[in-house]
């Protein structure tokens, strides 16, 4: 999905006007194609919130049944109400990543934009019981950018959450590539970490400080171009149409 029902100050997302869902038929003709050229690990997510795209259980089906090993989403969680997540875990996701920037009601609503920590908090120990009800081996985990707008809360967050989900993970706020150097003005960034998710020793893998995403996987943004960037909400980097191309080509 382009869209977001969050509005988190540090991304771009909030500032770009994009409703376009992916095509279903396209996200299962490159997901047959991943598959036949040695893909193992695929994301169902990348510029926008999943749980909107109403055919998410149905393409995670379809994954699984073509063989993908492991597919992952990343949500604030927000809309991951049972009734709307069990199908989706029923298909076979094999991992969920909430994206929790605060640790109090107070500070997520000044982060997010939204007054719903409660409402995730509840969505996240939902995930855990079902795990035990269901007997299925999905992964939690919950990552929190850290800011300014939520300074010294992760222990509180950690501490209320960490029963729940197997990991936890700090992030470092950006400005996501470039998208949003706004952020400049009232965050630490740290120019070797551009996504603020990226740590030095993956980076330190490619004997460089930079971005090893060009070098390691492919993004389709939501109108079904191939991008070199997981960050790319303005189509500034794409490389190829799949609509028109094969994923190999867009590749090469």
């Amino acid at each position: 999905a382009g869209a977001c029902n969050h509005s988190c100050f540090f991304c771009g997302n909030a500032i770009t006007e994009n409703n376009v869902l992916l095509d279903k038929n396209l996200v299962f003709r490159l997901l047959k194609e991943a598959m036949d050229n040695g893909v193992t690990d695929v994301a169902l997510y990348a510029t926008g919130e999943p749980l909107l795209h109403p055919d998410l259980a149905e393409m995670t089906r379809e994954a699984k049944r073509l063989g993908i090993h492991y597919l992952f989403i990343s949500t604030n969680g927000a809309l991951a109400t049972p009734k709307r997540a069990k199908p989706i875990l029923d298909a076979g996701m094999d991992s969920i990543k909430f994206s929790v920037n605060g640790g109090t009601r107070e500070s997520y609503k000044n982060v997010h934009g939204r007054d719903q920590f409660d409402r995730v908090i509840s969505h996240i120990k939902w995930f855990s019981e079902y795990r035990q009800k269901s007997g299925l081996k999905y992964k939690i985990y919950v990552s929190s950018v850290q800011s300014t707008r939520n300074i010294d809360e992760w222990q509180g967050l950690e501490n209320l959450l960490s029963p729940f989900v197997d990991e936890m993970d700090i992030r470092h706020v950006s400005n996501q590539g470039g998208n949003m150097y706004e952020n400049n003005l009232t965050e630490e960034i740290n120019p070797n970490n551009l996504l603020g998710s990226l740590q030095n020793n993956q980076m330190n893998n490619l004997n460089k400080k930079c971005c090893p995403d060009p070098f390691s996987r492919l993004t389709v943004t939501p109108e079904g171009y191939a991008s070199v960037c997981v960050v790319d909400y303005k189509n500034y980097l794409t490389v190829a149409d799949l609509n028109k191309s094969t994923l190999v080509e867009a590749w090469n």
